[in-house]
């Protein structure tokens, strides 16, 4: 169960509860049940991630040109900040650069 009176809920904010199973939200409420485990995000805002469809890389990491530690370090700084879904993308360039560039990023060492 997660508490807040800042819960975003498409175009309006909520005071309420949010609860899930099984890593899934399975409904928002201003009812309070018994749970094992409860956080209280009071002052703090509630969202679903968000999703970036089109992103170059994040905090200083390209995925053009760029290791698996690369993108990974960029996909991490995304998802400290909300972001849970990325489409990556990479800079234009040359054909045969940006080809190269999505082979290095798949290779796992």
């Amino acid at each position: 169960r997660i508490k807040s009176d800042k819960i975003i809920i498409g175009e309006s904010v909520f005071n309420g509860y949010v609860y899930a199973l099984n890593g899934k939200i399975v409904e928002i409420t201003q009812e309070e049940k018994p749970v094992a485990t409860a956080y209280d995000f009071t002052g703090k805002y509630v969202s679903a991630g968000f999703i970036d469809m089109h992103t170059h890389g994040a905090g200083g990491h390209a995925f053009m040109n760029s290791t698996v530690e690369d993108v990974i370090a960029g996909c991490d700084y995304h998802l400290l900040h909300g972001t849970t879904s990325i489409v990556p993308t990479i800079s234009a360039g040359a054909f045969e650069t940006m080809k190269q560039a999505g082979v290095n990023s798949t290779r796992r060492s």
